[in-house]
């Protein structure tokens, strides 16, 4: 493992693209550990409202009550730790304190968590003495236990969970994933899929968690779907909710993002089923590896556009995302354009698209017995009007209002046919619509 707080940077040669190296706080190196037995999850997580973070917080002379003020104002629920400097009790304590202030939750990252346990007594007492440390604390989410692990650390990684979990249930030990552009050499197994099968299994976390950053400056990622895809899979498969970190500061080979892209980024993280969004960074690393410029915070503290960017966006995702919180993702499809890893609608999905556009939809149930289905703009730089055909009279379909969080009756233009209802939506580059109708 690099130092905590140690900046590393994934290798990934793309082929006919870029070298593109993402930023991380510190890798995971396999250590040798024994084999994970399954335990049971310990506490389940089920937060009331839709989870979103961000990577790299203040620096510690920046952990202040003004600027935790300053996160949750832009729309953010939980804080994971800054990038760089001790990843210390000190610092930890000062962090929940603050927290525990201003209404918002914390990852703490504390260097003495070891990644493997085996027979090792004194690895342990280091996780006891960490768990005692911050006994007390009320905004404690847990502990961020490491980003981008290869395979080969999971039984180890898993060991510690496992430990954590036992002897603090009430707490979450948060682990990152590598995106699907990484090499097998770095997956530690020959697939993608397996890689997240492997983590899911031998880890048992509480979310499976990545970051796919899909904006470069030669052009998109032809993999971002098919990462949302097998993250889909994963989630149904392991009864595992699934978070997407995505890009927000320009560095190295990935371009400054315009307020569409940014948007495009959430919404689609929603339309297929992700329960949380981070986004990467908030505050922009003090690190001379790159030329970082455009994180929501600067390295001087002051705000960039994409602050007020990122929390109209939070916003919107709040609220659309807590009514998908609970609610179980059933259908998937992409209309026009088919973009890489799409798919085409599947016959008996209870919506179709019968107007034109780039259009992603989800399709949800929820626990009232309510179909809901979440149409998004597939195209961040052109406006579409469309049409939905949904298979509900009018009476019984209801629209989601962003601003006011309440179901209305639609007010858009509509066709009644016996059974069917066709519905005009307007959607902005990169927007979306939330509908809802009884299943039976």
């Amino acid at each position: 493992m690099q130092p905590p707080g140690h900046y590393s940077m994934m290798r990934f040669l793309i082929p006919y693209l870029l070298l593109i190296i993402p930023f991380t706080l510190f890798t995971i190196e396999a250590q040798s550990a024994t084999p994970l037995q399954p335990q049971s999850r310990g506490s389940i997580w089920a937060p009331q409202e839709f989870p979103i973070s961000f990577w790299c917080a203040p620096p510690d002379e920046f952990t202040t009550v003004e600027r935790y003020r300053e996160i949750k104002a832009a729309g953010f629920t939980y804080v994971m730790p800054p990038c760089g400097g001790a990843a210390a009790p000190e610092r930890n304590r000062k962090i929940l304190e603050v927290c525990a202030v201003v209404g918002l939750k914390a990852f703490i990252q504390d260097s003495r968590l070891p990644t493997s346990i085996g027979g090792n007594a004194a690895a342990k007492a280091q996780i006891d003495a960490v768990i005692r440390d911050y006994q007390g604390y009320a905004a404690l989410a847990g502990y961020f236990l490491g980003d981008e692990p290869g395979a080969r650390a999971f039984t180890g990684l898993g060991e510690v969970v496992d430990y954590l979990r036992q002897h603090d249930p009430q707490h979450y030990t948060y682990l990152n994933l590598l995106p699907n552009y990484a090499t097998a050499g770095q997956l530690g197994v020959p697939t993608y899929e397996q890689y997240v099968q492997q983590f899911a299994e031998q880890v048992q976390p509480f979310v499976l968690s990545y970051d796919h950053y899909h904006f470069t400056t030669g052009g998109d990622r032809g993999l971002f779907f098919s990462n949302l895809a097998a993250m889909r899979e994963a989630s149904a498969r392991f009864h595992l909710p699934f978070w997407q970190i995505v890009l927000c500061v320009q560095h190295g080979p990935y371009r400054n993002l315009t307020e569409r892209e940014l948007r495009y980024e959430a919404m689609q993280t929603l339309v297929y089923g992700g329960k949380g969004l981070m986004w990467f960074t908030y505050w922009q690393p003090n690190d001379p590896s790159f030329n970082w410029a455009h994180a929501m915070i600067d390295v001087k503290g002051i705000p960039d556009p994409h602050y007020t960017m990122v929390q109209r966006i939070n916003g919107e995702v709040q609220a659309i995302g807590t009514e998908l919180l609970k609610a179980h993702p059933t259908y998937i499809f992409h209309s026009g354009t088919l973009p890489p890893g799409g798919v085409r609608r599947a016959p008996g999905t209870p919506l179709d698209v019968i107007g034109p556009g780039n259009l992603t939809v989800g399709i949800f149930q929820d626990a009232a017995g309510h179909n809901l289905a979440l149409v998004t703009n597939g195209d961040y730089q052109h406006e579409v009007t469309t049409q939905v055909a949904v298979p509900v009279k009018k009476k019984n379909l209801r629209l989601f209002d962003v601003p006011t969080r309440q179901w209305k009756r639609l007010a858009t233009a509509t066709t009644q046919h016996d059974s069917t209802t066709d519905v005009t939506l307007h959607l902005p580059p990169s927007g979306a619509v939330l509908l809802r109708w009884p299943v039976h």
